[in-house]
């Protein structure tokens, strides 16, 4: 006599073929999402970099070009110039800040932000600083020279250190080579000291890649959806920046070296 196959076997059979297929298209769909999402952040980090060396192109026109500021960037007659406050390039939005560290100094900050799918937005931060390379250095030929070069209001050759204490002035050791008037006059005093210059306190970061770059050790960082991405991604759980992930980025913050 022959056998069949029961009802239960054929829905027991189905529904394992099933549950195989939708693992196959689940892992392709995976696959398909994390080399799009992987050739758009690499894509965002090639536009960071560009607009950091837009800016340094721009500095070496003219440094006072570099005004304090958020920006974009446009190009005119093979030329980079900054232009409102943002650019965009397909998919990405970029911003170019711009802030004083001193007079021959610049911290440039270039920030990509893009919409890698309904649920979750992307950002990177690359930062680097640019000096004035062109200013000019002047050599003190004075001990007063040398001083204000220190940050005193001046400076004069005395006889020896406690000249210096009596008239409430500073001895310069650095200052002594401008003072050639013998030995009645061959140490350098400074007059009233520096006013000291308040350290500004750094603002706390309010940004995930603000906050890896703060740590010191990371070059930017991005909000993803939970660790593992992070580790997908060739990055590093940062749970003291995941409070600057909103729900809507992912809520884990990654850093990346």
């Amino acid at each position: 006599m022959k056998k069949g196959f029961s009802l239960v076997e054929v829905l027991l059979a189905v529904a394992v073929f099933g549950l195989m297929v939708t693992g196959l298209a689940g892992g392709l769909i995976y696959g398909q999402q994390s080399t799009a999402l992987a050739g758009q952040r690499a894509r965002a980090v090639i536009l960071a970099d560009e607009g950091l060396e837009a800016i340094r192109n721009i500095r070496d026109e003219n440094f006072s070009n570099l005004t304090d500021g958020t920006y974009g960037l446009t190009t005119a007659g093979n030329q980079w110039n900054l232009s409102g406050t943002s650019d965009i390039t397909d998919i990405f939005t970029r911003q170019i800040v711009i802030s004083a560290v001193d007079a021959n100094r610049k911290q440039l900050t270039s920030t990509i932000s893009w919409q890698q799918n309904p649920q979750r937005s992307g950002q990177i931060q690359l930062v680097t600083y640019l000096t004035n390379w062109r200013a000019t250095v002047t050599v003190p030929a004075t001990c007063s020279e040398y001083a204000v070069g220190q940050g005193y209001s001046g400076g004069t050759c005395r006889q020896n250190i406690q000249q210096c204490t009596n008239n409430s002035e500073t001895y310069l050791l650095g200052g002594d080579v401008f003072c050639t008037g013998g030995p009645n006059a061959d140490t350098c005093c400074a007059l009233a000291g520096p006013t000291p210059t308040p350290t500004p306190t750094p603002a706390p970061p309010s940004t995930c890649a603000e906050y890896c770059i703060s740590l010191g050790i990371y070059s930017q960082g991005t909000c993803r959806t939970g660790v593992p991405q992070c580790n997908a991604n060739g990055e590093t759980h940062e749970s003291g920046g995941n409070s600057l992930c909103q729900q809507a980025e992912g809520g884990t913050c990654c850093c990346l070296p």
